[in-house]
């Protein structure tokens, strides 16, 4: 028994404990604790010999799978000896599987870090920008001191530098007791739409903690660049000055380029057609065309303000206006960012919002019975008689049987159900073409399945 298991019961070896196996009550003993470190790995699994295992789920004799470590040429040989009903099947083209059901899973949560990346780097570059304008007078004093602007530079790359290492660590604390809160979540997403994963803390290598801060110190460099630069571009005659901030006119040529990569993204995704990866391209070349058209969209939003202002006369209003405008090289990068994170929440809040109303609807349609009757074991069929018993009692209107088998076709597990030719049974589907009873008919005649 798995140590967190044993503590949580409370039992220790040799104590006895009663559970409900197969719909029947059963007394187990536990004959020994297994360490923490590696018990927990199997959540609530218990091991057992086989001899045991096939006596409590009453299958003597029988096996689910064998576990085999063979060569090649011995894999060979051996497939071509097994008997009918028995496959197999080598441990890569499971794990194969499992990537390809994960791959999906796996991008979006992918998408949607570097997403988190991209708008902590809008904020780093005006954090920087904003120190590189309070530090102007300083940096002239140090020019006339004979200081170099490569000199400057620098300065300003090492002290991103331990920053970025600071915010990296802490954001590595944060992000591991995050993750580990919601592991409960990310797990049973996953075991609801791919495959049963039982874990009770993160499996995180030390090589992706080192690549985590390498990210972060990368973007936290690439966004401190421009302002380094012009930090090293200060001259000593800027000490005399009042306000040393950036005059960024209008760059036609940045506009221009913002516009061309909006344009791409519905093209790019005409042509790739559901490809995943290709639509995560096409929101990236979105929001680097929104980055770039951006201020000059603000900047016209605030010419047309400010000649509202002059019409109206109103001197306060001018003023405030014209403080925006004057401090739009340093507010412009918050305001990306800020825009770009609200336009990235309402997106999620859509998507869940979407993909919750299509499971309230699959639920809707698919569970249209008041009372459901099932056997827990897999392939087992109820006791004879009980249609015509359910049947007949009261306010029972009608009654569909349904029997579910796990096939794997082509190396790929797929559950099927199968139906009766009840009406009830028909109901569950909606027809995607054709006559809408169709399937009622077909399964009414006997024709055909469902």
């Amino acid at each position: 028994m798995p140590a967190g298991l044993a503590q949580r019961l409370g039992l220790a070896p040799g104590t006895a404990f009663e559970v409900t196996f197969e719909s029947n009550p059963v007394n187990l003993r536990p004959l020994a604790i297994s360490p923490a470190t590696d018990g927990d790995w199997f959540g609530d699994v218990l091991l057992a010999d086989m001899a045991s295992a096939q006596e409590l789920a009453g299958r003597r004799g029988e096996l689910d799978s064998i576990q085999l470590r063979l060569a090649p040429a011995e894999a060979s040989a051996l497939a071509e000896r097994l008997p009918a009903g028995v496959e197999l099947r080598t441990y890569d083209d499971q794990r194969r599987t499992f990537d390809e059901m994960t791959r999906a899973f796996r991008t979006n949560l992918t998408a949607m870090s570097l997403l988190a990346v991209l708008v902590g780097a809008f904020l780093v570059y005006n954090a920087m920008a904003f120190a590189v304008v309070q530090r102007t007078p300083t940096f002239a004093v140090l020019r006339m001191l004979g200081t170099t602007p490569r000199q400057l530079f620098n300065r300003l790359l090492l002290e991103a530098t331990a920053l970025g290492l600071l915010g990296g660590v802490l954001g590595l604390l944060l992000g591991l007791g995050l993750g580990q809160s919601l592991l409960v979540l990310v797990t049973r997403t996953v075991s609801d739409l791919y495959v049963s994963v039982e874990a009770t803390r993160p499996d995180i290598a030390p090589a992706q903690l080192l690549t985590a801060l390498g990210v972060t110190l990368a973007a936290v460099l690439l966004a401190t660049l421009a302002p380094a630069r012009d930090a090293a571009r200060t001259a000593p005659v800027a000490l005399e000055r009042e306000s040393t901030a950036q005059e960024t006119g209008h760059n036609t040529a940045l506009h221009l380029l913002g516009l061309v990569l909006i344009l791409a993204c519905p093209l790019l995704i005409a042509v790739s057609g559901r490809s995943l990866v290709a639509g995560f391209v096409a929101l990236a070349l979105l929001i680097a065309g929104y980055v770039l058209l951006c201020p000059g969209l603000i900047r016209l939003l605030l010419g047309g303000l400010v000649y509202i202002a002059n019409r109206s006369g109103s001197t306060r209003l001018r003023l405030a206006l014209r403080g925006v405008q004057s401090a739009l090289p340093r507010t412009g990068p918050a305001l990306i960012a800020l825009s770009v994170a609200v336009s990235a929440t309402v997106g999620v809040t859509i998507m869940i919002g979407s993909f919750r109303a299509s499971v309230m609807s699959w639920l809707d349609t698919t569970l249209q019975g008041d009372l459901y009757v099932y056997r827990e074991a897999e392939g087992e069929r109820l006791a004879p008689g009980w249609q015509s018993q359910m049947a007949d009692l009261p306010g029972v209107e009608s009654v569909a049987v349904a029997r579910h088998r796990r096939l794997v076709l082509g190396g790929e597990p797929l559950r099927v159900m199968v139906l009766d030719g009840a009406d009830a049974g028909a109901r569950h589907f909606e027809m995607l073409s054709g006559p809408a009873d169709a399937g009622r008919r077909v399964l009414a005649n006997g024709t055909g399945l469902l």
